[in-house]
């Protein structure tokens, strides 16, 4: 399993039309944020999707959600 430090120099390489999907979300937040944060919220909506999907399937057990949750 990957560390943290393994993901501290993680560079996106964005699409044109994504980085302008990034941005305008960026900018309809009221509040600055920066890129780190609205992509570590995007992780963890895709995350909590991934896990019901997995759960629903069948293909993890529900002590095993948990703790991915409590990520």
């Amino acid at each position: 399993m990957n560390t943290q430090s393994d993901f501290n120099n993680v560079i996106i390489d964005l699409k044109p039309l994504q980085a302008l999907k990034l941005d305008l979300f960026k900018t309809a937040i009221r509040e600055p944020i920066n890129y780190d944060v609205l992509i570590g919220g995007f992780l963890g909506n895709g995350l909590l999707s991934a896990l019901i999907q997995l759960l629903e399937e069948g293909r993890i057990s529900p002590e095993l959600c948990e703790v991915y949750a409590s990520l």
